[in-house]
């Protein structure tokens, strides 16, 4: 049996939605591939290749400005300590000149006269204050610092007291400073000079002193002083440190003593909002520790501020005894702020290059998912039992082949089917005209038995009787070659062609086929005969169908039109038009279907044997309807030449 039942799929692929589609699946993935083409790419430009010598941007920048502070703290570091190595020498070339110690030589016995004579302290010093000698003295003290502009005081204390004798500030004048580090220190055994910073407890200022002995000999032995010169470190100091390039807007150079405690202000305030005070604030970040510990280096940490920063250390070692820590930091913000800055513009690249690949692909997809969309539709037809429905063959790739071996698979399918129908029909043919050949060619062997009896009886019967008595015989006779070609046609015999006039064939068709008086038949059949190479019987039974099926769409009374003609590619083309109400195109399609009928009687396996037999033949039948304008039959067989038109 002929079983279309649908395959039921528990999905349909084309109903899914967007993002179960290809082309969802096109974007994402192209999108992802983009997105991690670009990232890898600009990961790579940053951070580098693993196991390679490329260190990308990040390793670049840091190396670069890890190399710069070094340079520039070596730099500042032997700047320094050159600016030092002046101040000392500006120190021993003053103390050991011929003019200050002369002029040394001849102050001290004069305040030790007076001193032993008793004179006050006030009087003294006023006195000191008059003497020649020490307004020489003062006037050559002032033209050093004048000449050098980096001292900003100097004074000569006398051994063993510690009184100043002598100053470039006047108020200095009888101070005793033999408590200060600046007079007591360099009059220890083994030292001539001593070096570092204090605080002026009045003004909370600092200074940088450099310290150095005077040695006097004369009659009595020798007598002794010291020569004290001191620096603002504000004054020369910190712009030594904060010049010069490689330092950007937040670089920093700072000093430490040993025990980290700042020697110069700081550029910027602590976290906590205040200013930090040189020999007070106590740095705790790791760069200045390290550096006051007398180790060197560079290292990323946190600064005073607690900002990241990249610092180059180093020590800077005064005296034996006297060491500082310089710091020279960059904030990292700020190192890699063109970095940052590549980056931002890199995620603007990203997503707009996102943007355009995913534009371009959703057009690609679309365009490459379009035919494989159509085709799916198509499968989906299939599936339903719709073998009929073909895939669209618009282009020239793997889809378009696919589609063609899927188009030649479902008419595989189909005629496969086709053909299993008309084994099936065949079957059921057989059977039902097996019963029909039993009933029918009996009664009809009554009937010719009867009318050939009543001819013989009655021979001198008038001519109308022996003409309706002729008929009967002819009909029967006809009536019994249709049964027996019925027959035979299911039992699967192929049809006894004999070359015939088609018009024979179409005059006997119309005169066995009962034909009420309402319905009028026009013949137009070409004088010419047309050949064909045919069986009779067979092809009776086809142009009776056909016209039996005509009266009956007309309810017995219309006009029938029957024309022949030689058709194109050889074909001899019969048509039978009728001027019933037409059959719909749902209709039309299973007219040649077995058991299918419109009619209220019959089997409705009548069309079914007439292409049976026309495939047999090697021809073919046409059913042509449009609602309303009646329905055309076209009968097509192969044409031969007639025995006058052979060469």
């Amino acid at each position: 049996m002929n079983n279309k039942t649908p395959i039921k799929n528990s999905e349909d692929p084309t109903q899914r939605g967007f993002f179960f589609s290809i082309r969802s699946k096109m974007l994402l993935y192209f999108g992802l591939m983009v997105v991690a083409i670009l990232v890898m790419h600009e990961l790579s430009e940053v951070y580098g290749v693993p196991f390679t010598n490329f260190g990308g941007e990040y390793r670049h920048h840091q190396s670069e400005t890890l190399q710069n502070l070094n340079l520039v703290a070596d730099l500042k570091k032997e700047r320094l300590l050159h600016w030092v190595e002046e101040r000392r020498d500006d120190t021993k070339v003053l103390s050991e000149s011929k003019i200050l110690r002369s002029f040394v030589a001849r102050l001290i016995p004069v305040i030790k006269e007076d001193i032993a004579n008793g004179m006050k302290e006030d009087e003294l010093w006023e006195k000191v204050k008059g003497e020649k000698t020490h307004q020489a003295l003062t006037q050559h003290l002032n033209l050093v610092k004048t000449a050098y502009g980096v001292y900003d005081r100097i004074q000569v204390a006398v051994v063993p007291t510690g009184r100043v004798i002598v100053s470039t500030q006047n108020e200095d004048l009888g101070k005793d400073i033999s408590m200060k580090d600046s007079f007591s220190k360099v009059l220890r055994p083994g030292y001539s000079e001593f070096m570092d910073i204090d605080k002026d407890p009045v003004s909370g200022a600092l200074r940088l002193f450099i310290s150095r002995t005077i040695d006097l000999d004369d009659n009595e032995g020798k007598i002794s002083a010291v020569l004290i010169m001191h620096i603002n470190p504000d004054d020369f100091v910190k712009p030594m440190l904060h010049t010069g390039g490689g330092l950007g807007k937040t670089g920093e150079a700072l000093l430490v003593d040993q025990d980290v405690r700042i020697i110069t202000s700081l550029k910027y305030l602590l976290e906590d909002g205040t200013v930090a005070r040189p020999l007070e604030y106590q740095i705790k970040a790791r760069p200045a520790i390290l550096a006051a510990q007398g180790e060197e280096g560079i290292i990323s940490a946190n600064d005073y501020r607690g900002e990241l920063v990249l610092a180059a250390y180093r020590h800077i070692r005064i005296t034996s005894e006297l060491g500082w820590g310089m710091v020279v930091k960059r904030d990292q913000a700020e190192i890699f702020a063109p970095l940052k800055e590549s980056i931002y513009y890199f995620t603007f690249t990203v997503i707009v290059s996102i943007f355009i690949v995913l534009v371009l692909t959703f057009l690609i997809s679309t365009n490459l998912s379009r035919p494989i969309r159509r085709l799916s539709r198509t499968v989906q037809k299939v599936a339903s039992g719709d073998l009929d429905a073909r895939a669209q063959e618009t282009t020239s790739d793997e889809v378009s082949i696919l589609a063609r071996g899927f188009n030649s698979m479902i008419q595989r399918i189909k005629d496969s089917q086709e053909e299993l129908v008309r084994t099936e029909r065949l079957v059921v043919l057989g059977k039902l005209s097996s019963g029909i050949a039993h009933e029918i060619r009996n009664p009809l062997g009554v009937i010719d038995s009867s009318a050939y009896y009543l001819k013989k009886k009655h021979k001198d019967a008038d001519e109308k009787t022996m003409t309706h008595l002729n008929r009967i015989i002819k009909q029967t006779r006809i009536s019994t070659d249709i049964v027996q070609s019925l027959q035979d046609l299911t039992k699967m015999k192929e049809p006894q062609k004999v070359r015939m006039d088609i018009a024979d064939v179409i005059e006997d068709g119309i005169n066995i086929c009962i034909i009420p008086q309402a319905v009028k038949i026009i013949e137009k059949v070409p004088k010419d005969k047309l050949f064909v190479d045919a069986d009779g019987r067979q092809l009776l039974i086809v142009f009776n169908n056909i016209l039996n099926n005509a009266v009956q769409a007309m309810d017995n009374k219309g006009t029938i039109w029957v024309t022949a003609n030689r058709g194109s590619n050889n074909w001899v083309e019969v048509s039978f038009k009728d001027s019933g109400p037409g059959i719909t195109s749902g209709d039309l399609k299973k007219i040649f279907h077995s058991f299918f009928g419109t009619k209220a009687k019959g089997l409705g396996f009548g069309l079914t044997i007439c292409q049976m037999i026309m495939e047999k033949h090697g021809g073919e039948i046409e059913a042509q309807s449009e609602l309303g304008k009646g329905t055309t039959f076209i009968v097509r067989l192969p044409s031969i030449k007639a025995n006058n038109e052979r060469s």
